[in-house]
């Protein structure tokens, strides 16, 4: 939406200079297309949750809208010709000539010449540059969530896999914890639109809370599973006097046991294996068998 002139005019030189009737324009599009509903329900959002909605959409137009023009100028631009023909390079149907002209303009000019060099700069000097190109860091939390059997990865697995190269090799070893301190209220490994406060509070977090207590769900199912399976059929044959229908059950009797009633006279639980005999009795009883 955002590559399309009538929507987001590449005229502007920042999200903040699109005129507001533009944004809503483009938020109301998206809510004719798409049904928003709860993470756990299908039931719709408030107004509270519409909100924050609202704000991520927009948040992540703004950065398409700058990626698409910088995709522009990566095939067009040539600081070594005129405005004219830097225009004539665009074959897009999609690029509004007039809107193109303004923008080539700017890019011309001295005070963009000179923040474009300092980009570049800044850019080299990166420490710990990622290698997932333009694969977001949410797309990547989903990945790793989805090799894991629903298990959200922590920010130190996100961190390596995002400067993880596809040959294996590592772009720099130094963890993120040895780098320091986080900086600008940014948040590493979770996306372009997360802050601290956004991290600390607010549904984002709410999501991610979702996202662990199913993990641990699931956790809890395989070891029910492995307990009704395995443990149980062995424990009720070591101790047949005893009813324990299933885990719970057993839970109850251990919580019983570790604060008893000053009058319970119940014998207690012991869920140690019967000991085997050992090496030195095996032989020993060898022995006294040969010798007799």
């Amino acid at each position: 939406m955002v590559r399309k002139a009538e929507f987001a005019p590449i005229s502007y030189l920042n999200w903040h200079e699109m005129p507001n009737n533009k944004k809503e324009e483009m938020w109301s599009t998206i809510e004719l297309k798409f049904q928003f509903q709860s993470f756990d329900s299908e039931e719709g959002v408030d107004e509270a949750i519409l909100k924050h909605v609202k704000k991520w959409v927009l948040s992540d137009m703004n950065t398409k809208w700058r990626q698409w023009k910088n995709e522009l100028k990566s095939q067009i631009f040539d600081e070594n010709q005129t405005v004219e023909q830097i225009i004539e390079n665009c074959k897009d149907p999609r690029v509004n000539l007039d809107q193109l002209k303004t923008l080539v303009e700017y890019w011309l000019s001295s005070k963009a010449m000179e923040q474009s060099a300092t980009n570049r700069s800044n850019r080299s000097k990166l420490s710990e540059p990622h290698c997932t190109g333009t694969r977001s860091f949410p797309r990547t939390v989903e990945d790793l969530t989805a090799e894991s059997n629903g298990i959200p990865p922590t920010r130190a697995n996100v961190y390596v896999r995002s400067r993880t190269r596809k040959d294996g090799s590592i772009v720099n070893s130094r963890a993120a914890v040895v780098v320091g301190p986080e900086r600008r209220g940014r948040v590493r490994c979770v996306g372009a639109v997360h802050t601290r406060s956004s991290q600390e509070s607010g549904p984002s977090q709410s999501v991610q809370n979702t996202e662990e207590v199913e993990g641990l769900k699931s956790k809890v199912a395989k070891l029910e599973k492995l307990f009704e399976t395995c443990f149980l059929p062995y424990f009720q044959q070591q101790r047949p006097d005893l009813h324990v229908p299933d885990m719970d059950a057993l839970l109850r009797m251990v919580d019983t046991e570790a604060t008893p009633d000053a009058g319970s006279a119940s014998a207690p639980i012991n869920c140690t294996s019967p000991s085997l005999p050992s090496a030195n009795q095996q032989n020993t009883s060898g022995n006294d068998t040969g010798r007799q």
